[in-house]
């Protein structure tokens, strides 16, 4: 929708996937990740794999119009409207500029190696009770509704006590291919 300093298009893969994730050593550890965009760029690649459509409304085409098909994706679309977007900047600026990766040195972030940035708190610097007042958020959250990652710990116990890990065929083959 129009040029930014006569330049880039909108529809420029400006930002990366780019995932924020957070680990907070509570009883139970809260624990997860999300992409800043409202799919990852490996569920292109999945996708090719697979021989199946992109999800819908996840990854632009050059002309900006939405891709269907894998070899389509040009660009991945912020999670969460404009404010995912201000969020997805802010990331890209904190694993690229402040880590010393140039934009300009980079290049298109489907195909490079992107920095990375860990932020540790300490909060007993903050506050002695930290750990109860989690715990009461979190019952008061389950009241209404999933704590972040929850979900994910359940199947990944299911999965650890099964023994193992469905993989579609095409994938498996990729993998044993790279390794």
């Amino acid at each position: 929708m129009g040029t930014h300093g006569g330049a880039v298009r909108w529809r420029d893969p400006l930002f990366g996937t780019n995932p924020i994730g957070i680990g907070l050593p509570t009883e139970p550890v809260i624990d997860f990740d999300f992409a800043t965009s409202k799919r990852t760029w490996g569920e292109v690649r999945v996708a090719a794999a697979l021989g199946t459509d992109v999800p819908k409304e996840a990854f632009l085409k050059k002309d900006g119009s939405f891709a269907t098909k894998p070899d389509e994706a040009y660009s991945a679309v912020p999670f969460g409207g404009y404010k995912g977007s201000a969020i997805c900047l802010l990331v890209e600026i904190l694993t690229g500029a402040l880590v010393g990766i140039a934009k300009d040195a980079v290049g298109d972030y489907r195909t490079t190696l992107r920095g990375a940035v860990v932020i540790a708190i300490d909060a007993s610097v903050f506050t002695s009770g930290f750990g109860a007042a989690v715990s009461s958020l979190l019952e008061d959250v389950r009241k209404e509704a999933r704590v972040p990652g929850e979900r994910s710990e359940k199947k990944r116990k299911e999965l650890v006590e099964k023994g193992e890990v469905e993989v579609d065929e095409g994938i498996w083959k990729e993998i044993e291919e790279i390794s």
